[in-house]
């Protein structure tokens, strides 16, 4: 029986090819989409389960509040470790990152700058499971001088991964130290949220800096990254709250209250808090995604649905010749089902072949890791599987009971129509599938919007044709000579508009500060941000002065006791009048304020979005800090880019001999911030485009059965003289009125998606005015229109003796 099914199945198919196609095609399509969509969705849900006990390892973030504002951080006091444990039997063992922003190595003559770079206890390997190529996880780590590859790394300085005792140099803390290599480590995974390339050990930082530094020994400075392994975090952080009363310096506390833990596994969908190791991903994001594969696979569905009962007529035969001779409806039932599963099995090897073709092209485009494995990985089996019987018993079941339904009496007297019921059905589905074609377009409008916004959005200061240089290179005074002999070579080109020194760049981890305005309580101070520059910063940001003057060297008390203030501090400190406001940094030796410190504002600039516009504007306070220049920032002309690089390279080369050349700009940096919203912009914009395809494939099938079925009504009414455009007219009619339908439940689901949902993430958003559901919902219309319009044209054009002929 199951061979003779088969056979009417394919021989079905094969008799009607245009019809197989559009659903075969169809469904592949849907189920592609719905592939590399659950694949993706599967990698951000499983980052960092790989490691061993996952589950069980948490890493200790901060809450602060900072005037009222609930502020988190990752990053806890050095001592944390130690405290937890000594001192909390639940705590089986912890391990610390500390991360400079970048490491500059040297071996040989040969120079390399490490941005994946940390200090680690040697409990690494104790609690993260990394597999190490070569070496002893016990002891890699212990001793001071010692440091630890990743595969890659090893490769690239030193050829190979077997690195294993080789010398390298780092430029730390003022001094080039020695350093062995004790292991290679394979490379982490993607699915990880930090990826170090290289790790030394913690004990060679600690000797750098001295046992009794303070950034050592104050648990109430954000210093390091501390993980830790124990199943009972309900009974650590109780200890927490004693440990953090008892532990930490009355200073700090006025600011920071408290601690709490943060599972590993929920971090990188579950945590964006100020200065992550890595930009983390959305809950959010994940959750549109799966919407979007639900959506997709629908539509494909909905196609082969409609196909399906709107040529029921052509098998209503079969249906009751079967009948008569016996076939039970079950028996019919179970014939129609094989028949979509077995067209469900044929898209799936399509599906595959798509989004085998298409992975890595949508992975280059969007920076997505799709990665997908269809042997080796239970997973991705056991989602063909799913889909698979998901769309076999999903798209067949409604017609395969529709079909079985049929009465041999009623077959047997003449031509079976479709019916009232059956129409409207197939009507009801077409407009539900433009409600989400709709709600697609507009949702992929606003999000283009979003990002077009915040590309385009005044960000306070120029972004374009700013380079950025680390120069982190100690000692500070150094450093400082290096910088203003950087600036003095680069002014001196014609290509260079302007260069400057910074602490940090926009975008990255604030430097909060304690300040109180002088004649004001001392009770509570005001912790803005202070951001060290030197004195073309304005100029070369291109920063906008409000009030009073920028920085200038003809001041000479500009270089230590003068400020630049932004307007949200005026208003958060209600300074009216403010050239000449005295401000005050409290001595504080809880946050390394020895002495207090008083300066005089001198000028005030227009706010600047020196943070992702998910944060209101902060107060800020610029200032002359030499010893904080980290980041070279030069305006370069677009004019002879590649030749203004060049010199830059040559400049820098002859001048500094402890790390290597460069720089990235501005613009480039920024962007990364926004990653998640690029990929989610990308990804969507990319399976809109393939369910509004699908939706129109299933329309122009719907269309062309309903144009083959009209033939010889169409030619009567050519010979009673209807014109060509009064043909194409009845034919689209009846589609377009139910594109039109959808546009308004699709433009109400996407504006609920978007503006309620999603664009309430950001402290600053797009508007959404009605031109872009204007826009989508013609856009909708045009797109139904052109793609029944063919078949209509070509219908109407037709003549009429063809279809007559016979009668």
């Amino acid at each position: 029986m199951f061979k003779n099914y088969l056979k009417v199945g394919l021989r079905n198919l094969w008799n009607h090819k245009f019809f197989s196609f559009i659903n075969i095609f169809g469904l592949a399509l849907g189920m592609a989409c719905c592939l590399l969509i659950l694949v993706h969705v599967r990698n951000e849900l499983t980052y960092d389960q790989h490691f061993d006990r996952s589950e069980d390892i948490y890493r200790l973030a901060m809450n602060a509040d900072i005037q009222g504002e609930a502020i988190q951080y990752p990053l806890v006091g050095y001592p944390w470790a130690d405290f937890l444990s000594q001192e909390v039997p639940q705590v089986e063992r912890a391990v610390r990152f500390f991360t400079p922003q970048s490491a500059n190595f040297r071996i040989g003559e040969q120079r390399f700058e490490e941005k994946k770079f940390a200090f680690a206890d040697s409990s690494l390997f104790d609690v993260f499971s990394l597999p190490l190529l070569s070496g002893d996880p016990a002891e890699a780590l212990v001793a001071p001088n010692s440091i630890i590859l990743s595969r890659s790394i090893a490769e690239a300085y030193f050829g190979s991964p077997d690195a294993l005792g080789k010398i390298m140099k780092l430029d730390f803390n003022g001094q080039e130290i020695d350093l062995q290599v004790t292991g290679v480590y394979e490379d982490i995974p993607r699915g990880t949220h930090f990826h170090f390339g290289s790790i030394a050990s913690m004990a060679t930082m600690v000797n750098q800096f001295g046992e009794d530094n303070p950034f050592l020994n104050n648990p109430g400075v954000n210093a390091t990254y501390t993980y830790l392994v124990t199943e009972q975090p309900e009974m650590v952080e109780q200890q927490l709250g004693v440990l953090y009363e008892s532990k930490t310096p009355e200073a700090n506390r006025q600011f920071f209250r408290g601690s709490f833990l943060q599972p590993l596994e929920d971090i990188h969908l579950g945590s964006n808090l100020i200065a992550e190791i890595e930009p983390n991903g959305n809950a959010t994001y994940v959750y549109i995604f799966i919407f979007v594969a639900v959506l997709t696979l629908l539509i494909a569905c909905i196609n082969f649905i409609n196909l399906s009962t709107a040529r029921s007529t052509n098998r209503s035969k079969e249906v009751g010749l079967r009948k008569t001779v016996g076939a039970l409806r079950g028996h019919l039932v179970g014939q129609f089902l094989g028949e979509a599963i077995i067209i469900s099995l044929i898209a799936l090897s399509l599906a595959i072949l798509i989004a085998e073709l298409s992975s890595g092209w949508i992975s280059r485009t969007t920076g997505i890791w799709l990665d997908i494995h269809y042997i080796q990985d239970a997973f991705v089996i056991g989602l063909l599987l799913l889909i698979t019987l998901a769309v076999g018993l999903g798209a067949g079941l409604y017609p395969a009971f529709f079909l079985s339904r049929f009465q041999p009496v009623q077959v047997l007297r003449g031509p079976v129509k479709g019916g009232k019921k059956g129409g409207n059905l197939r009507k009801s589905l077409v407009v539900f599938q433009f409600i989400i074609s709709t709600g697609l377009i507009i949702g992929s409008g606003v999000l283009l919007r979003q990002l077009d916004y915040i590309q385009g959005m005044d960000m306070g200061f120029d972004r374009e044709w700013r380079v950025v240089m680390p120069v982190q290179v100690n000692p500070p005074p150094k450093r400082v000579q290096m910088v203003e002999r950087l600036k003095r070579e680069f002014d001196a080109y014609p290509g260079i508009v302007n260069t400057s020194a910074s602490f940090t760049v926009p975008g990255q981890a604030r430097n909060l500060t304690q300040v109180v305005v002088d004649g004001q309580s001392r009770e509570e101070p005001y912790m803005p941000v202070t951001l060290g520059i030197d004195y073309n910063y304005v100029e070369t940001m291109g920063l906008r002065i409000k009030e009073g003057r920028p920085f200038s060297t003809e001041y000479a008390a500009d270089s230590f006791e003068t400020v630049l203030v932004n307007e949200a501090l005026l208003r958060e400190l209600q300074i009216e009048d403010p050239l000449g406001k005295i401000l005050i940094y409290p001595a504080n030796p809880g946050f390394g304020q020895q002495e207090e410190d008083r300066v005089r504002i001198i000028g005030v600039y227009e706010d600047m979005h020196f943070e992702p516009v998910y944060r209101e504007i902060h107060p800020m306070i610029l200032r002359i800090i030499p010893q904080q220049y980290n980041n070279l920032f030069v305006h370069i002309s677009p004019e002879n880019k590649d030749q203004t690089l060049a010199y830059m390279e040559s400049s820098w080369n002859d001048i500094v001999a402890e790390k290597p050349f460069s720089y990235r700009f501005l613009d480039e940096e920024l962007s990364e911030i926004y990653a998640s919203e690029h990929e989610l912009g990308s990804l969507v914009n990319i399976f809109t485009l393939v369910a509004v395809f699908i939706a129109c494939l299933g329309l122009f099938g719907l269309s062309a059965f309903t144009t083959q079925q009209r033939r010889k009504e169409i030619s009567i009414r050519k010979v009673l003289g209807a014109s060509s455009r009064d043909i194409m007219f009845l034919l689209t009619r009846e589609f377009l009125v139910l594109v039109a339908i959808a546009i308004i439940p699709g433009a109400l689901l996407a504006w609920y998606v978007t503006e309620v949902y999603w664009l309430e993430t950001f402290a600053y958003k797009t508007t959404l005015g009605i031109g872009i559901f204007l826009l989508a919902g013609g856009l909708s219309l045009l797109i139904a229109f052109l793609t029944v319009s063919f078949l209509s044209f070509r219908a109407a054009n037709a003549n009429p003796v063809d279809a007559l002929h016979r009668e």
